[in-house]
């Protein structure tokens, strides 16, 4: 564990610089949604309200978080063609479902933003934040505060 933690800075360092660039097709992707959702599970959904905290914000759209087994049972039904839906897929036991709720908001019409680790056989979406392998949930959100960046500079 010690080298991972000594690799870590360098490591987000140089994801965050590339983000930078990409961060703003993103925004432009989502920038005319009526509303947002943010999915995530486990100790992700925690990183789904900071980061629909950080768009609802930023972006002056709409945004809610949540846990996906809650979104899949209920809000998902009343999904529409003026959607977007971001998905946190982390490599863990419910990664496949997350993918087949993207699916599935992609298919209802939505504009899915799907962050997974680097070389995940993710589905289709429309837009896919692929995330260094190692970095922990717990710094995860780091991506969201440069879409966040990103959608203020757009609006000023």
């Amino acid at each position: 564990y010690k080298d991972a933690l000594i690799a870590l800075p360098e490591q987000v360092g140089t994801f965050m610089a590339a983000f930078e660039t990409e961060a703003p097709k993103v925004v432009d992707l989502l920038s005319d949604r009526r509303f947002q959702l943010i999915v995530g599970f486990g100790p992700n959904w925690g990183n789904a309200g900071e980061a629909a905290m950080a768009f609802n914000q930023s972006s002056g759209i709409p945004t809610l978080r949540y846990e996906m087994e809650n979104y899949i049972h209920g809000p998902i039904q009343g999904l529409t063609t003026d959607a977007g839906v971001i998905g946190i897929a982390p490599t863990a036991a419910l990664q496949n479902r997350m993918f087949g709720m993207m699916a599935a908001a992609r298919t209802i019409g939505a504009k899915t933003v799907l962050m997974a680790p680097k070389g995940t056989q993710a589905p289709a979406v429309d837009y896919l934040v692929e995330l260094p392998a190692g970095i922990p949930d717990l710094i995860s959100p780091i991506p969201y505060m440069e879409i966040g960046r990103a959608s203020c500079r757009e609006r000023v």
